[in-house]
């Protein structure tokens, strides 16, 4: 099994409550895609939550797909990768 990372999704600085980003994680050269995940990183005071973790496309180059929304507006920012486990 390989996990692919996708690229990171980056919420700026003091960015409003409510506000979402994407991130997502495909299967490269014919891998299948198993399952899914990500890592999220919150400031000390920015703060956002997943609001949606799930296959975008399944089976072969399949990805993974996430979605976050800040939930407490803050002077950092705050980034979200998805990433994919592929057979």
């Amino acid at each position: 099994m390989t996990k692919v990372t996708g690229p990171v999704a980056t919420f700026a600085a003091n960015t409003n409550v409510g506000q979402e980003v994407s991130a997502a994680a495909q299967c490269q050269s014919g891998g299948v895609l198993i399952a899914g995940g990500y890592e999220l990183a919150n400031g000390s005071s920015a703060k956002a939550e997943i609001t949606r973790t799930l296959p975008g496309n399944a089976g072969v180059n399949g990805n993974w797909q996430v979605t976050a929304s800040v939930t407490t507006k803050g002077n950092q920012t705050i980034s979200v990768q998805a990433y994919a486990l592929c057979a």
